[in-house]
């Protein structure tokens, strides 16, 4: 079978986008291992598995890494269909903004950065988290006109579930082994997440609709 040009093209960049990737990755952690001090393995394996825990340690939390991956990676398609198919710079600028502010609560999330490694750098967690309400306050006030021709409750609803599990941690956060604290801080907190991936859903849907 012989494969047209273009596709051995397409294979020659696929090649080079994932070695690139890859191979920036495996030197950044082992640069970062020797400047450290930290073992090779902490960096690279699975969390559970080095703590010696059991798999369904954190599953909540593991559980909405998905659903903040699928808002993103669904903010970058429609963005970059939004451009293809109806060339609407706005409704594309909505979506990749939608995609920024999603990646970074997701990377926040994923690594701790406003409990941990922002305080650390001597960021204090009121200032993270007032950096991320001017985020999006800019977000809805830039685009209240696309979000308001959409399902925006859910928006709502999502930024409800932030507010809320936010709060806690500020305000209200109780000993870890409270049930209630775990329950409502990290609940609020998915539930949040699980409205913005569906808001985002829908809002594709009834825009591309049209």
């Amino acid at each position: 079978m012989n494969i047209h040009p273009i596709y051995n093209n397409d294979i020659k960049y696929g090649l080079f986008c994932v070695l690139s990737i890859t191979l920036s990755a495996i030197v950044l952690i082992s640069l970062t291992s020797g400047y450290y001090q930290v073992s090779f393995r902490d960096l690279t394996a699975d969390p559970n598995v080095i703590a010696d825990q059991p798999f369904y340690i954190g599953l909540l939390s593991q559980l909405g890494l998905f659903f903040w991956s699928a808002a993103a990676t669904l903010s970058f398609t429609f963005a970059f269909f939004s451009k293809r198919l109806v060339n609407d710079k706005v409704l594309t600028s909505f979506y990749v903004f939608s995609g920024v502010i999603i990646s970074i609560l997701m990377v926040d999330d994923c690594f701790m950065l406003h409990e941990d490694v922002l305080p650390g750098l001597g960021i204090p967690q009121k200032v993270v988290f007032l950096i991320y309400g001017i985020l999006v306050s800019i977000y809805l006030i830039k685009f209240h006109k696309i979000i308001l021709k959409t399902p925006f409750i859910l928006l709502l609803f999502a930024f409800g579930g932030f507010s809320l599990s936010a709060l806690i941690d500020l305000f209200f956060h109780f000993e870890t082994s409270n049930i209630w604290d775990s329950f409502i801080e990290d609940g609020a907190k998915f539930t949040g997440i699980v409205f913005w991936v569906s808001y985002v859903f829908q809002t594709n849907r009834l825009i591309f609709k049209e």
